[in-house]
């Protein structure tokens, strides 16, 4: 027969046992936590069903989850995977603002503002797009692969732009003003300019291959569809003109 000393000197060891799995596994946690529980309620009144406990427990668990899944859906009926669009538009905007102040600079403009902000944007794309990845259903994770493919584009595209800035030529030529111009392009959602065949510094032509990549990746996540005014597109080039 069970004891009130039996019961109570289990209870230390379940409990220390679930605070351990806790961090592991939140499932484990539960399946650990809930027959303390039980037996918590069993020592505290003795002789009541233990079955009546659980089940009542269990009811309980499942009402409040319910409860909690409805009011996220009242309160916060906006989904994550949609905001990852928005601040896509502001990390292409920031990059195409890099682009210009270091390959095209003007009085006034500073590049290492212009930086901080790409990198302020980047960092915030991949906090939604994390927060995106979390969220349940399926039919937005082929949009946020391509997001996630854009978000790492535009990273590298960074990295380039701040070593020609570094290390790279003075002049950008007719190249360095179509990275440019191509960026404000993508930002704004126009179809991008005939790209020069003038040849160009070694560095120059690996950033504009990698801004040639964007309009395909762009198509895959499909950036415009369902957009007022948006211009269509096409699959080729990512925009039709």
């Amino acid at each position: 027969m069970r004891s009130t000393l039996h019961v109570a000197g289990l209870l230390p060891v379940l409990g220390a046992f679930a605070l351990a799995v806790r961090q592991v596994s939140y499932a484990v946690y539960i399946a650990v936590y809930t027959p303390t529980v039980i037996l918590l309620v069993e020592n505290i009144h003795p002789g009541g069903p233990a079955w009546r406990i659980a089940l009542a427990r269990a009811g309980f668990t499942i009402l409040g989850g319910l409860i909690a899944v409805a009011a996220n859906f009242i309160l916060w009926p906006s989904r994550e995977p949609g905001r990852v669009r928005g601040d896509l538009d502001t990390a292409l905007s920031a990059h195409a603002a890099l682009a210009a102040a270091i390959l095209n600079p003007a009085p006034g403009i500073d590049a290492d503002t212009a930086r901080r902000a790409a990198g302020l944007a980047s960092n915030n794309l991949e906090t939604s797009l994390a927060r995106a990845m979390q969220e349940p259903g399926r039919a937005a994770r082929a949009h946020l692969n391509a997001a996630l493919v854009a978000d790492a584009t535009l990273r590298r595209i960074a990295g380039r732009l701040i070593a020609i800035s570094l290390t790279g030529p003075t002049r950008c030529g007719d190249l360095g003003n179509w990275v440019v111009s191509a960026l404000a392009a993508l930002a704004n959602h126009r179809a991008l300019p005939p790209k020069p065949d003038a040849p160009a510094h070694d560095m120059l032509e690996r950033l504009a291959r990698q801004v040639a990549v964007l309009p395909d990746i762009l198509l895959r996540l499909g950036l415009e569809e369902g957009r007022p005014g948006a211009l269509p597109l096409d699959s080729a080039k990512g925009y039709s003109p």
